[in-house]
């Protein structure tokens, strides 16, 4: 059969072989349209022709809509909220595949965001945003990892102290999270009362795999 193919923005179109009085004949959408995807559609599709030409055919084109969605990592907690193109809030409970239940037109663009953190997790996008193509997007990233919590404590063991006596004081920084905590510098402020010049500090043993240096270069640091 004879084939057209009508221009982007075309209201028009017409086949050149013309077809004799009271035979049949059929249109059909042989390639649909791509960049957007489209799918088209033409009504009337077939009859018997009459003794004049043909001009009712009408040729009706719908933009694809496709979803989005990927795969979380590393979620043990509830709280993660993703959002696409600022809306369709979807929250995400479990580490595995997730899907927004919108859908976005083909040749559109599209931004997956976080709205909220899971608790004592952080999260990370990756394939966050694009442009629809002709197909379901199924490769967006959540990767989230566990926080540290730290609790600072100071105690010098007694109530008071006089005059020239000698106060021993125990600072002890804990993890109480499930992340790693790296570089955390701890600082120390004397009061006036005290004699800065003869202050002395010392890192004890750290337990589970932490360790504690003292600053070179400032005496009152422990990086």
């Amino acid at each position: 059969g004879e084939s057209v193919f009508p221009a982007a923005g075309a209201t028009s179109f017409s086949f050149a072989t013309p077809v004799p009085t009271g035979a049949q004949w059929s249109i059909a959408v042989d390639h649909q349209p791509a960049n957007p995807s489209q799918t088209c559609t033409a009504t009337p599709s077939s009859g018997t022709m009459p003794a004049g030409d043909v001009s009712n055919i009408v040729v009706n084109c719908t933009t694809n809509a496709y979803t989005i969605g990927g795969t979380a990592s590393g979620i043990d907690a509830s709280g993660l909220v993703l959002q696409l193109n600022g809306g369709n809030d979807l929250p995400v409970s479990a580490s595995g595949p997730f899907t927004f239940a919108a859908s976005v037109d083909s040749g559109a663009t599209y931004t997956v965001t976080i709205l909220s953190q899971p608790a004592g997790r952080s999260c990370t996008l990756g394939n966050a945003s694009g442009t629809l193509a002709g197909n379901n997007v199924t490769d967006v990233s959540v990767s989230c990892i566990a926080l540290p919590q730290l609790a600072l404590s100071v105690s010098d063991g007694s109530d008071f102290a006089r005059y020239g006596q000698i106060v021993d004081y125990a600072v002890t920084l804990d993890n109480n999270g499930d992340g790693d905590a790296t570089d955390v510098a701890v600082t120390f402020t004397l009061s006036a009362g005290f004699d800065g010049a003869f202050a002395q500090f010392a890192c004890y043993g750290a337990d589970g795999g932490a360790t504690c240096t003292q600053d070179a270069g400032n005496p009152l640091l422990y990086p």
